[in-house]
C-alpha cells in the first residue's frame, strides 16, 4: 500500500504553470505522477479567489488548514478535556499518555500526539505549552530527518531487552543516564519499581570516570538488585564492552527516551 504524501511546493508551482497554460487536470496529474483527483481537489480547495491558482497562496492555505485540523485521537471533547486538565496539574505528555492506558479510557493518545496537540490549532491558541516543564513557545527538532545508521551495538538495543523489564514485575532492573549542568556532570541510576535513585558526581564527562562510577556503585548491590541496566546512548558508554558493567546492559537512543521514562522524568526534576 502506497503511503500518501502531501504536495510539495515544487509541485504546486508546476500546477500554477499548468493552470495558466490551460492544461487539463488529467494531463497535469500524469506529468506530476499524481492522481487527477488530488490535483483537482488542490485547485478547488487552495485556489485563489481572483487568480485561478497561485502556488504561494496555496501553500499558505494548506499549512493553516493542517494546523487547524484536530488530531484524530484527541478529536473528542472528553479527550481534549482530559489532556488539558492533566496539563494544568503539571503532568507531562508522557505521564498523561501512560495514565490514559492505565485507566483504560475510551480514548488514547501517545506522547508525540499530545505534543502535537499542544503546539497546533486550539492547543496553541490556549497556550498550553506554558504548562510544560520547559515552557518552550516553539517546538524544535533536535536532529536531522535524514535516516542515519544506528550507533547502538547489535543485540544491545532497548528493543531487544526482555519483556519482563517493561512489565515492572521484578526488582533489580535499573536505568542510568548522564546529566550535565552548570555545577558539573552527574550519573543518575534509578530502580524501575521502587524509584530508588542514586546520583553519582563525576570528575569529568569522559568515559573512564563515568564507567568507573557506575561500576563502583553497582558492585555494592546484591546480584538480585542489579539484574539489568538501561543506559542512555552517549559517546561515554556506546563503545564500552558489556563485561565492564556488572549488569546486563541495554542502550537507548535519545529518540526512544520514553523507554527510560523514570530516569528521564527524574533528570528533569533534578
Amino acid at each position: 500500500m502506497r503511503k500518501y504524501k502531501h504536495l510539495r511546493e515544487e509541485e504546486r508551482r508546476e500546477i500554477e504553470i499548468g493552470v495558466k497554460r490551460g492544461e487539463k487536470v488529467s494531463a497535469l496529474a500524469a506529468r506530476l505522477g499524481r492522481n487527477k483527483g488530488t490535483i483537482s481537489r488542490e485547485i478547488r480547495r487552495n485556489g485563489h479567489c481572483i487568480h485561478t491558482y497561485v502556488s504561494e497562496v496555496a501553500t499558505t492555505k494548506a499549512k493553516k488548514r493542517r494546523l487547524a485540523e484536530p488530531l484524530n485521537s484527541i478529536r473528542s471533547d472528553d479527550a481534549r478535556f482530559y489532556v488539558e486538565s492533566k496539563l494544568l496539574l503539571g503532568w507531562t505528555p508522557l505521564e498523561i499518555s501512560g495514565r490514559m492506558r492505565f485507566e483504560k479510557q475510551g480514548f488514547y493518545a501517545c506522547p508525540e500526539t499530545i505534543y502535537r496537540f499542544i503546539y497546533r490549532g486550539a492547543g496553541r491558541e490556549k497556550e498550553l505549552y506554558k504548562y510544560l516543564k520547559r515552557k518552550q513557545k516553539e517546538r524544535y527538532t533536535r536532529h536531522t530527518t535524514r535516516p542515519q545508521e544506528s550507533r547502538i551495538p547489535q543485540g544491545s538495543s532497548v528493543h531487544d531487552r526482555s519483556k519482563n523489564i517493561d512489565n515492572r514485575r521484578h526488582y533489580g532492573h535499573l536505568e542510568g543516564d548522564l546529566m550535565m549542568g552548570k555545577k558539573g556532570n552527574f550519573t543518575t541510576i534509578i530502580e524501575r519499581i521502587t524509584r530508588f535513585a542514586i546520583v553519582i558526581k563525576n570528575d569529568s564527562k569522559h568515559t573512564v570516570p563515568v564507567i568507573n562510577g557506575i561500576q563502583e556503585k553497582l558492585l555494592k548491590f546484591p546480584e538480585k538488585l542489579r539484574r539489568s541496566i538501561t543506559l542512555g546512548l552517549t559517546r561515554n558508554v556506546k563503545n564500552v564492552p558489556s563485561t565492564v558493567i556488572p549488569a546486563p546492559a541495554s542502550h537507548c537512543a535519545s529518540a526512544c527516551a520514553a523507554s527510560r521514562g523514570d530516569d528521564t522524568q527524574s533528570n528533569r526534576f533534578a
